[in-house]
This record gives structure tokens, sequence and C-alpha cells, in this order.
């Protein structure tokens, strides 16, 4: 029992480790989503209202769409107690990542045993999908597998316990204003969950009650999709939007629906190097979304589910699995989207800690007496393999600043204009920072929400010859320009991102 809790510790720290290191600096940039959930959370703290003058508003307007409350109320604890900031911003998303560890054990060992638990927290630990989308603040991907973990483990505690069961619902409801997706993969769980698992079903009056939790506390959001506010994120990415006849919607969708179970999407390219993907934001460069290593203990993990008898634990993981390219397969897309299809990291990793631990045990008990060696120097094989495996994320973790900066990447650079910006504003009539950002007005509220007055967001066309003027610009916007570099911004790798100029000639 003690090896066990010191072995959980152990996996905590790693986990927690990987999540905080270098929060702000990996990954290199902030993007504009970040900066709109921090300048919101800070806005509220200040103020009580949103950016837009609202009142403790349930959704949040930004960028021709409406943002989900979890994420951005959750950040208001850590802006106050570190400022407005990148690492506040991506503070909490972390703090949800390392929670979902311990969930994950707890969950894992109702479902099957503690040395299930402990491998599978270990593989949420290690998992490059999870690490990567715990560690920045886009919108509330996190939360969502936070709140998803915790409902459904409430929901299988609540199986003995209707206290903990309507508690389960309360929580299934709060997941659907984390991140959009959850509006179509939650209730489809929940759904599932209810067929499988027969106590709902068994006491009618607890079921009807339990699903008025949910509806109750899903109601605001069912009259902002009515509104039609709610759909606007979805008239943005809807694969409906593209004028395709029913047979390329479908056969687009079945295409994506089954990239998301590829051997590209998950151990090879990830979601950033798929091909027709453009966009580097969403996993490390170089990895799949699993490690190659999970690929055969999947296979043995889902054969022990199918073989094992257990009926209920197999039907709930195997439906997971088949549901989680759901929030993203509907959208406009090239390719599967590791983060619309979040809530795949779930099933994966219990399933591999399923096949490893079978793997195990069928060593274990099978070698003959003679052969005792065997069973020490399968587990040594298997540390080296997934050790190897782990160092290869290291290397790619470590240089993923250096290849995602850019605009398809976190748009660095804004930060260092803006700061630079106050530093000389009193000694300008106009700073113009360039436009070539997404949703660059953000980064104004965000870095200098009480500071410089004189900012504006604009490209070369603003020059003024009668002004004093400063501009921010990417380099090929100052091609055969006549003028004077006042400071220099680099990339990560050295390459240069903006120039700071004064024009010195009449336009």
């Amino acid at each position: 029992m003690k090896k066990k809790y010191i072995l959980f510790s152990l996996i905590l720290f790693l986990g927690g480790f990987l999540r905080f290191y270098h929060l702000d600096k990996n990954p290199s940039g902030f993007f504009a989503d970040e900066a709109s959930v921090g300048y919101n959370a800070y806005s509220l703290l200040k103020t009580g209202h949103d950016e837009h003058g609202k009142f403790l508003p349930i959704f949040f307007e930004a960028f021709g769409e409406y943002k989900n409350p979890v994420l951005i109320y959750s950040l208001i604890p850590s802006i106050a107690l570190f400022g407005l900031s990148e690492f506040s911003t991506r503070f909490v998303p972390a703090v949800y990542g390392a929670l979902t560890i311990v969930l994950f054990f707890f969950l894992t060992k109702k479902l099957f045993n503690s040395r299930v638990a402990l491998i599978s927290s270990f593989f949420l630990a290690i998992s490059p999908w999870h690490i990567h989308l715990s560690r920045i603040s886009l919108e509330g991907l996190a939360p969502f597998i936070f709140f998803l973990t915790l409902s459904f483990y409430l929901f299988l505690v609540g199986q003995k316990n209707s206290r903990i069961l309507i508690l389960s619902f309360l929580f299934w409801g709060i997941t659907l204003y984390t991140y959009f997706p959850s509006r179509l993969f939650t209730p489809l769980l929940l759904s599932s969950s209810i067929l499988i698992y027969p106590k709902p079903r068994r006491n009618q009056k607890l079921l009807i009650f339990c699903l008025l939790i949910f509806g109750f506390t899903a109601l605001p959001l069912v009259f902002h999709l009515h509104s039609g506010e709610g759909l606007a994120r979805w008239n943005q990415v809807s694969i409906f939007a593209d004028n395709l006849t029913i047979k390329q919607t479908f056969l687009k969708t079945a295409w994506s629906y089954l990239d998301h179970f590829s051997l590209k999407f998950l151990f090879e390219l990830g979601d950033s190097g798929f091909p027709n993907q453009f966009i580097t934001r969403h996993s490390i460069i170089g990895l799949g979304q699993l490690y190659w290593f999970q690929l055969p203990l999947l296979l043995v993990g889902i054969f022990y589910l199918f073989r094992g008898g257990l009926k209920k634990e197999a039907n709930i993981l195997l439906i997971w699995l088949l549901l989680y390219p759901l929030g993203s397969i509907f959208t406009k897309a090239p390719g599967p989207q590791a983060t619309r299809s979040f809530a795949g990291v779930v099933p994966f990793q219990i399933i591999t800690a399923l096949g490893l631990w079978q793997i195990l045990e069928f060593i274990n008990n099978n070698i003959p007496k003679k052969a005792h060696y065997i069973y020490p120097v399968s587990k040594l094989l298997i540390f080296l393999t997934i050790s190897l495996s782990f160092i290869h994320f290291l290397f790619r973790f470590n240089e993923y600043p250096l290849r995602s900066s850019n605009y398809w990447g976190w748009q660095y650079g804004p930060k260092e204009i803006i700061n630079y910006f106050i530093e000389v504003e009193k000694n300008y009539d106009e700073l113009i920072m360039s436009n070539q950002f997404n949703a660059p007005m953000i980064f104004l509220k965000f870095y200098a929400p009480e500071n410089c007055q004189r900012c504006k967001i604009e490209n070369i066309n603003l020059y003024d010859p009668s002004k004093k003027q400063l501009f921010a610009l990417p380099p090929n916007d100052l091609e055969n320009k006549g003028y004077n570099t006042k400071k220099t911004i680099y990339y990560l790798n050295k390459k240069i991102a903006f120039k700071i100029v004064e024009f010195n000639y009449g336009q």
C-alpha cells in the first residue's frame, strides 16, 4: 500500500512538472484566444463586467462568437494572485491538467483495480496530447477533460450512493460550459452511461430527478443556442456551411472519422503534421497524439475488453472511443483535430494501461519456475521502451517553440512590441503594431490594459509624415522602404519576427 502511494506521488510530481515547467515560454507566443480569456477574467476581477461591459455574463462575446464561462471564471483567482500575464492565464489549465491525473487514478481504480489505475495515471501524466493541451488556454480544453472525468467518476460512485449520483448529473451539466464539442459529446456519453449502468433505470423517480438537475444546469445553454448566439461558432466552422452535396458531406465526415483512428494521426504525425494541416498550435510537431509503444498495448487492451467478461466497463470505454471524433468530424478542418477530439485522451490511456497490465499478468502467471528471470527482464524491456519514447517526447517538446512561433503557430511578438511601445510612448504621436495577427486588438487590452493610449493596430498604410510615428512590422512589409530600426524582435530560432522602425521618407 505504501509503495502504491509513493509511486502515485512520483507520477503526480512528474505530471505536474511537465505541465508547469516554462509555462509562459513553451509554447513560445500567446494566441489571441488565450489573451481573450485572460483579459475577460481580468475585467471581471476589476469591474465585474466583461470586455464589452456585460455584468457577470454566462457567455463571453469575442471574435464574432461566444466563449464558454468555466475557464474564464476559473482564471480569476490566478490573475488576482499573479497579475494579468501569460503565466497566470496558462496556470489554471495546467492545474486542471494535473488534477485530472488524480481523478484518472480513482476513475480507473473504480473501473478495474489499483494497478491499472497507477499505469493509466502514469500514461496520462506523460501523454503528449494531454500535456500540450493542458499548457495552453485555448477555450476550455483542460477543464473539459477534468469535468468529463469527474462527472463519469461520480456517476460510477453514484451507483451505490444516490446523492453522489445526483451530484454527478450536476457536473455533467457543468461540462457543457467548458468547450464547444461537449455540447454534442457529453449528452451522448451520459445517455450511453445511463443505458449501460443499471441504477438510474431501476429507480425512475431518481432518474427523472437527475435528468431535471442536468436539464436545469443546461437551461442557460439552451436559451443561448435558441437565441442564435450559441451557434455563432458552429456557423464559422461547420462543414454544412460549405454548400456541399449530401454525398460530399457524408464522404468528408466518414473519411474524417476514420482519420481519427489512423496511424498517421494517432502515432506518427499528430494534428500539426497531418496532411494539409498548416496550423501548428494544436499538437507538438513531430509527434503523434499517442506514443508508438501504445499501439500494441491498445490492441491487447481492446482484445481483453472483448474477452474479459467486463461487460459494463468494456461497453462504456469502447463507446467512449467510438464517440471521441464527433466533436471534430463536422467541421471544415482539413484533418483530425486534436483539440475538438480531445475527449479521446481518456479511453486511449485507460485501454493502453489495461493492455500493459494484462501483458504483465500473463507473463507473471505463465512463466515456468525455472525461468523466473523472464518477468523482471520483461518489465525492464518495457521500462526501457517507454523511457526511450518519453526521451523522444522531451526532445520534441523542447524544440517545439523553435518551430511554432510564427503566424500559423502561436504568433509570437505582441508582448515584446507592446512592452517596448509603453517604454517609448511619450516620444511619439502614434505607435502602430502590425495587424498581421488574429484579432490583434485583444493584445493591446491584455498587455496594456491601462497604458499605451497612443497605440494602434494597422499597417504601413497608416503612415502620416506629419506625425511622429513608430511602426512594428514584419520584415516583408519593410522591403524597399526607407526606415530607421529602433528595435528588432526575433523568434527563438533567431529569424526576424518584427522590426520596430521609424520611416524616414515621405509618402
